[in-house]
């Protein structure tokens, strides 16, 4: 598995030696693996810098020696797209594919959004009689709101649609007083890694 760790780092030992390294990824899915490598989605090719080492190395003690591949910086800018979406890396070596997996990401959703997430309240925050909602939810592709009179399973929820900020990945919205006392549950539009598709949670 490969773990990328920053917005232009990827940390990765293939199963052989590679001097080709790819990122590939599809906002909806649809990623196909064959034996000529990945296809079905944008392709970005990664550079290794040496090892993961120094800082990185720091907070990701267990991969610190393995190859860092690095993103092209206009490439890196991209990323908090490109986390919505499939991903995947594939490597190759004299022209064969030897290698090919998926991304964990905590490391590069940390770097992206913890900083400026972390001391946020998140949930029902009540500013004097006035509730906003807040979602931490950097993945998503858009985020609802649904808001109940009671808890009856039969009864019919009025909609809102959250607005992110994208430096900190957190959804909100600011709703009227009377949404007091009210139930409410988010409906997530979102990639989901073990189905495949574009999912509402």
């Amino acid at each position: 598995m490969a773990h990328w760790l920053t917005d232009n780092t990827i940390g990765w030992s293939p199963l052989v030696a590679a001097d080709q390294v790819f990122l590939h990824a599809a906002p909806t899915g649809g990623l196909v693996l064959d034996e000529n490598g990945v296809s079905g989605g944008a392709v970005y090719t990664l550079t290794q810098n040496g090892v993961i080492a120094g800082d990185i190395a720091a907070k990701f003690p267990h991969l610190a020696g393995i190859p860092a591949w690095e993103l092209d910086a206009a490439d890196a800018t991209n990323a908090p797209e490109l986390l919505k979406g499939q991903i995947a890396v594939s490597a190759f070596a004299g022209g064969d594919l030897v290698d090919a997996t998926g991304l964990q990401i905590p490391g590069v959703l940390d770097d992206l959004y913890a900083y400026v997430a972390y001391g946020e309240q998140l949930g029902p925050v009540w500013i004097g009689g006035t509730p906003a909602l807040k979602l931490w939810s950097p993945t998503a592709k858009s985020v609802t709101l649904h808001i109940f009179d009671d808890a009856n399973p039969a009864t019919t929820s009025i909609t809102q649609t959250m607005v992110l900020n994208p430096d900190s990945g957190i959804w909100s919205l600011v709703g009227p007083p009377n949404w007091k006392n009210k139930y409410y549950l988010y409906e997530v539009e979102v990639y989901v890694h073990s189905t495949g598709e574009v999912e509402h949670n």
